[in-house]
Protein backbone atom coordinates (compact mmCIF):
# COMPACT_ATOMS: atom_id res chain seq x y z
CA UNK A 1 0.00 0.00 0.00
CA UNK A 2 1.45 3.62 -0.87
CA UNK A 3 0.15 6.94 -1.53
CA UNK A 4 1.74 10.19 -2.49
CA UNK A 5 0.09 13.34 -2.56
CA UNK A 6 2.40 16.78 -3.83
CA UNK A 7 0.97 20.05 -4.40
CA UNK A 8 2.95 23.56 -5.51
CA UNK A 9 1.10 27.03 -4.85
CA UNK A 10 3.19 30.59 -5.76
CA UNK A 11 1.09 33.40 -4.36
CA UNK A 12 2.04 37.04 -5.22
CA UNK A 13 0.65 39.64 -2.43
CA UNK A 14 0.59 42.97 -2.21
CA UNK A 15 3.23 43.51 1.35
CA UNK A 16 5.59 45.26 -1.20
CA UNK A 17 4.81 47.00 -4.33
CA UNK A 18 6.84 48.58 -6.63
CA UNK A 19 5.06 51.50 -8.55
CA UNK A 20 8.37 54.02 -9.44
CA UNK A 21 10.20 51.38 -11.77
CA UNK A 22 12.73 50.78 -9.52
CA UNK A 23 13.80 46.97 -9.89
CA UNK A 24 14.76 45.28 -13.39
CA UNK A 25 11.86 45.15 -15.30
CA UNK A 26 9.25 47.30 -13.40
CA UNK A 27 7.69 50.69 -15.03
CA UNK A 28 7.36 53.98 -13.77
CA UNK A 29 3.22 54.26 -12.68
CA UNK A 30 2.61 50.50 -13.31
CA UNK A 31 2.43 48.99 -9.64
CA UNK A 32 4.12 45.19 -9.62
CA UNK A 33 4.22 42.84 -6.68
CA UNK A 34 7.70 42.50 -4.70
CA UNK A 35 6.19 39.09 -2.44
CA UNK A 36 5.58 36.16 -3.54
CA UNK A 37 4.38 33.69 -0.99
CA UNK A 38 5.47 29.79 -2.37
CA UNK A 39 3.99 26.86 -0.23
CA UNK A 40 5.10 23.48 -1.45
CA UNK A 41 3.68 21.03 1.50
CA UNK A 42 3.30 17.02 0.16
CA UNK A 43 3.39 14.21 2.28
CA UNK A 44 4.21 10.24 1.77
CA UNK A 45 2.91 6.89 2.74
CA UNK A 46 3.80 3.60 2.42
CA UNK A 47 2.77 0.07 4.01
CA UNK A 48 3.37 -3.62 4.11
CA UNK A 49 1.41 -6.08 5.94
CA UNK A 50 2.87 -9.58 5.96
CA UNK A 51 1.56 -12.89 6.66
CA UNK A 52 4.92 -14.37 8.37
CA UNK A 53 3.15 -17.56 9.45
CA UNK A 54 -0.31 -18.81 9.54
CA UNK A 55 -0.60 -16.92 13.28
CA UNK A 56 1.62 -14.51 12.62
CA UNK A 57 0.95 -10.86 10.90
CA UNK A 58 3.57 -8.02 10.67
CA UNK A 59 1.82 -4.93 9.41
CA UNK A 60 4.43 -1.80 9.07
CA UNK A 61 3.50 1.64 8.36
CA UNK A 62 6.23 4.74 7.36
CA UNK A 63 5.26 8.10 6.86
CA UNK A 64 6.77 11.29 5.65
CA UNK A 65 5.83 14.82 5.42
CA UNK A 66 7.73 18.04 3.90
CA UNK A 67 6.20 21.15 4.90
CA UNK A 68 7.91 23.61 3.21
CA UNK A 69 6.83 27.86 3.20
CA UNK A 70 8.48 31.12 2.08
CA UNK A 71 7.93 34.99 2.59
CA UNK A 72 9.57 35.96 -0.41
CA UNK A 73 10.25 39.89 -0.91
CA UNK A 74 12.79 42.58 -2.41
CA UNK A 75 13.95 43.51 1.01
CA UNK A 76 14.62 47.19 1.45
CA UNK A 77 17.62 48.08 -0.53
CA UNK A 78 18.66 51.99 -0.95
CA UNK A 79 17.21 53.95 -3.24
CA UNK A 80 20.20 55.46 -5.04
CA UNK A 81 23.70 54.04 -5.29
CA UNK A 82 25.49 56.40 -2.88
CA UNK A 83 23.26 55.78 0.33
CA UNK A 84 24.56 53.72 2.72
CA UNK A 85 20.53 52.80 3.86
CA UNK A 86 16.95 53.21 2.23
CA UNK A 87 15.42 56.37 2.79
CA UNK A 88 12.05 55.76 4.41
CA UNK A 89 9.80 59.20 4.55
CA UNK A 90 7.51 59.31 7.78
CA UNK A 91 8.59 56.27 9.38
CA UNK A 92 6.81 52.68 8.73
CA UNK A 93 3.93 52.63 6.41
CA UNK A 94 2.56 49.85 4.09
CA UNK A 95 0.61 52.36 1.83
CA UNK A 96 0.97 56.60 0.87
CA UNK A 97 4.62 55.47 0.98
CA UNK A 98 6.67 58.78 -0.27
CA UNK A 99 9.30 56.18 -2.10
CA UNK A 100 9.16 54.10 -5.17
CA UNK A 101 8.40 50.91 -3.10
CA UNK A 102 7.70 50.26 0.86
CA UNK A 103 10.24 49.23 2.99
CA UNK A 104 7.71 48.89 6.32
CA UNK A 105 9.46 45.69 8.26
CA UNK A 106 6.34 43.69 8.44
CA UNK A 107 5.74 43.51 5.33
CA UNK A 108 9.29 43.51 3.53
CA UNK A 109 10.92 40.64 6.22
CA UNK A 110 11.75 37.87 4.58
CA UNK A 111 11.06 33.99 6.64
CA UNK A 112 10.86 30.59 5.50
CA UNK A 113 10.12 27.44 7.31
CA UNK A 114 10.98 23.63 5.91
CA UNK A 115 9.98 20.69 8.29
CA UNK A 116 10.78 17.17 7.32
CA UNK A 117 9.03 14.70 9.41
CA UNK A 118 9.67 11.26 9.18
CA UNK A 119 7.62 8.36 11.37
CA UNK A 120 7.51 4.54 11.51
CA UNK A 121 5.57 1.95 13.37
CA UNK A 122 5.10 -1.62 12.93
CA UNK A 123 2.99 -3.93 14.83
CA UNK A 124 3.28 -7.39 15.32
CA UNK A 125 -0.04 -10.25 15.94
CA UNK A 126 0.24 -13.78 17.20
CA UNK A 127 -2.48 -16.05 17.40
CA UNK A 128 -1.97 -18.62 20.61
CA UNK A 129 -4.83 -20.95 20.24
CA UNK A 130 -7.84 -19.02 21.88
CA UNK A 131 -5.63 -16.10 22.76
CA UNK A 132 -4.05 -13.18 20.43
CA UNK A 133 -1.17 -11.12 21.29
CA UNK A 134 -0.20 -7.83 19.74
CA UNK A 135 2.89 -6.29 19.84
CA UNK A 136 4.15 -3.00 18.99
CA UNK A 137 6.28 0.24 18.72
CA UNK A 138 6.42 3.65 16.60
CA UNK A 139 9.12 6.06 15.95
CA UNK A 140 8.79 9.80 15.08
CA UNK A 141 11.24 12.57 14.62
CA UNK A 142 10.02 15.51 13.40
CA UNK A 143 12.93 18.03 11.73
CA UNK A 144 11.95 22.01 11.33
CA UNK A 145 14.55 24.55 9.79
CA UNK A 146 13.08 28.24 10.27
CA UNK A 147 14.83 31.38 9.57
CA UNK A 148 13.82 35.29 9.44
CA UNK A 149 15.67 38.65 8.61
CA UNK A 150 13.76 40.67 10.91
CA UNK A 151 13.60 40.73 15.39
CA UNK A 152 10.17 40.10 14.99
CA UNK A 153 8.90 43.46 15.93
CA UNK A 154 9.74 46.33 13.57
CA UNK A 155 13.51 46.22 12.58
CA UNK A 156 14.82 44.17 9.56
CA UNK A 157 18.19 43.63 8.88
CA UNK A 158 18.45 46.18 6.19
CA UNK A 159 20.12 48.77 7.11
CA UNK A 160 17.04 52.11 7.24
CA UNK A 161 17.29 55.97 7.76
CA UNK A 162 13.58 57.04 8.39
CA UNK A 163 12.94 60.97 7.91
CA UNK A 164 10.30 61.32 10.70
CA UNK A 165 8.74 58.56 12.28
CA UNK A 166 5.17 57.47 12.69
CA UNK A 167 5.08 59.64 15.93
CA UNK A 168 7.07 62.56 15.17
CA UNK A 169 10.91 63.60 14.80
CA UNK A 170 12.52 60.25 16.23
CA UNK A 171 16.09 61.21 18.06
CA UNK A 172 15.90 64.93 17.04
CA UNK A 173 14.93 67.45 17.99
CA UNK A 174 13.76 70.37 15.84
CA UNK A 175 12.12 72.97 18.23
CA UNK A 176 15.58 75.36 17.70
CA UNK A 177 13.94 75.86 14.42
CA UNK A 178 10.47 77.09 15.99
CA UNK A 179 8.12 76.46 18.84
CA UNK A 180 5.79 75.39 16.24
CA UNK A 181 7.79 72.45 15.38
CA UNK A 182 7.28 70.69 19.18
CA UNK A 183 3.96 69.99 17.41
CA UNK A 184 5.25 66.26 16.67
CA UNK A 185 2.93 65.72 13.33
CA UNK A 186 4.63 68.91 11.97
CA UNK A 187 7.89 67.85 13.07
CA UNK A 188 7.53 64.78 10.76
CA UNK A 189 6.86 66.48 7.99
CA UNK A 190 9.69 68.73 8.74
CA UNK A 191 12.39 65.97 9.34
CA UNK A 192 10.86 64.45 5.74
CA UNK A 193 10.66 67.50 3.56
CA UNK A 194 14.47 68.30 4.38
CA UNK A 195 15.60 65.07 4.83
CA UNK A 196 16.85 64.55 8.15
CA UNK A 197 17.53 61.69 9.67
CA UNK A 198 15.71 60.97 12.38
CA UNK A 199 15.99 57.32 13.29
CA UNK A 200 18.16 54.46 12.34
CA UNK A 201 17.45 50.60 12.21
CA UNK A 202 19.04 47.74 11.35
CA UNK A 203 18.39 44.42 12.95
CA UNK A 204 21.91 41.96 13.38
CA UNK A 205 22.60 38.64 13.25
CA UNK A 206 23.69 36.94 16.77
CA UNK A 207 25.79 34.58 17.63
CA UNK A 208 25.36 31.32 20.05
CA UNK A 209 25.51 33.57 23.04
CA UNK A 210 23.04 35.75 21.73
CA UNK A 211 25.99 38.77 20.86
CA UNK A 212 25.45 41.17 18.11
CA UNK A 213 27.85 39.22 15.00
CA UNK A 214 28.68 42.84 14.26
CA UNK A 215 29.50 43.90 17.87
CA UNK A 216 31.95 40.17 17.62
CA UNK A 217 33.70 40.87 14.55
CA UNK A 218 34.60 44.63 15.86
CA UNK A 219 35.62 43.06 19.33
CA UNK A 220 37.86 40.37 17.10
CA UNK A 221 39.63 42.92 15.42
CA UNK A 222 40.29 45.40 18.35
CA UNK A 223 42.52 42.25 20.47
CA UNK A 224 43.77 41.27 16.89
CA UNK A 225 45.47 44.77 16.92
CA UNK A 226 46.19 44.94 20.66
CA UNK A 227 47.81 41.21 20.82
CA UNK A 228 50.98 42.48 19.02
CA UNK A 229 51.34 45.47 21.09
CA UNK A 230 51.20 43.72 24.49
CA UNK A 231 54.08 41.56 23.69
Amino acid sequence: MSSYRYYHLTRATDDQIDIGGFFAGDKLGTPVSLTNRPQVPWFLVLGVTTNISPTITNDFRYNFLRNWWQWGSHGDPAQFPALGAALEPFGEKRNDVAAPYNINTQQTGTRFWNGRDHFFRDDLSMLKGSHLWQFGGQYQRNWNYHQRTDNGGGINYYPVYQLGDSIGSGNVDLTSMGAAFSDPILAREAAAILGIVTDTQQAYTRTSNFESAAYASIRQSYYSVLQPLRQ
